[in-house]
């Protein structure tokens, strides 16, 4: 059903559900970039792959990218969130299921 030309919508949004599930989400009416911007600070890694994804959503092509390089950047996203997350909020983020019902 998704392909590998749909692994970057995927693999954002995937990112993004990490995100919620430590707290960090998209405000209302925040756009992406500002966004981005915002959760720079758990995972500095989501301002290029939110700028890669913008660009594919609008029409760029994949040009060098590939599945791989969306692996490595949630691999990335992943250590970052681990790395500057406190583990009471990691904890709080794996008992709770429906985190991902906030990822806008």
């Amino acid at each position: 059903m998704y392909g590998p030309e749909q692994q970057y919508r995927l693999a954002y949004r995937a990112a993004l559900d990490q995100l919620a599930g430590v707290g960090v989400i998209r405000h209302y009416g925040e756009s992406r970039e500002r966004f981005a911007a915002r959760a720079a600070a758990t995972s500095p890694t989501i301002e290029p792959a939110t700028a890669t994804h913008l660009a594919r959503s609008l029409g760029a092509s994949d040009g060098d990218s590939t599945t791989t390089d969306w692996k490595t950047i949630r691999r990335a996203i992943a250590k970052e969130i681990g790395q500057n997350t406190p583990r009471w909020r990691r904890a709080l983020a794996f008992c709770n299921p429906y985190s991902w019902l906030f990822t806008r």
